[in-house]
């Protein structure tokens, strides 16, 4: 995942894997507070921002965990 922030809007691109889930692309979403609510293709998911970590769950139900290089 690569996100770009400007203010409270948020876009980039979104790598899931595995490729056959056909899921991968642009995404877009806005943050408020510590919460990044993100859309990307026919999924999404509303993460908690802590630090250098985002933890949630996907709108598909799948639990999320991404953490800053």
């Amino acid at each position: 995942m690569t996100l770009k922030q400007v203010d409270g809007v948020v876009t980039g691109d979104v790598i899931v894997l595995p490729a056959t889930m056909q899921m991968s692309g642009p995404a877009h979403g806005f943050v408020e507070g510590n919460v990044l609510s993100i859309s990307y293709r026919a999924s999404g998911a509303d993460l908690t921002v802590t630090g250098d970590e985002m933890i949630g769950k996907s709108r598909l139900g799948s639990t999320l965990s991404f953490r800053r290089k």
